[in-house]
């Protein structure tokens, strides 16, 4: 579990650090580019809150995250795809793509920490917890470093 989130939180940390880089080549700037990521994050809010309640509700894990990470993967390949093909709307395109992928991939760590609170539960949530989300930092870095170079 923790190898699998630590890939998915570095390329959630890599897309949110390169957007600006990444959509400047579509001709979108600076500040369209602000306002379609920070509004992704509003969505991931909500994807935190609602996914929340469905894990507190019927406790399982397995299905959210695999859900959640199905729909941001299809959603990152037809932001691929529709940005080569209708470069034209840019902003409109990245505005609905980032906020589908933020609002699928943020609600992951609602649903990891409490799963991996459940598998160590002698040893105290936060002990786990930081351990996942230290991995979860060092694995962003790695992954800025990498794709900077």
């Amino acid at each position: 579990m923790l190898i699998a989130l630590t890939g998915i939180m570095g390329y959630v940390n890599l897309i949110g650090t390169i957007a600006n880089e990444y959509l400047s080549l579509y001709n979108l700037d600076s500040g369209r580019i602000s306002i379609a990521t920070g509004v992704s994050n509003i969505f991931g809010i909500i994807g935190s809150m609602v996914t929340s309640i469905i894990i507190d509700k019927y406790k399982t894990y397995k299905k959210p995250f695999i859900i959640l990470n199905s729909i941001a993967i299809i959603t990152q390949i037809a932001n691929t795809i529709f940005l080569e093909l209708f470069g034209e709307y840019v902003f409109l395109i990245s505005f609905i793509s980032y906020s589908i992928i933020n609002g699928s991939l943020i609600p992951i760590y609602a649903c990891t920490m409490d799963y991996v609170a459940e598998q160590t539960y002698p040893v105290g949530a936060s002990i786990s917890g930081g351990i996942t989300m230290s991995c979860n930092q060092i694995s962003g870095i790695i992954s800025v470093l990498i794709n900077i170079e």
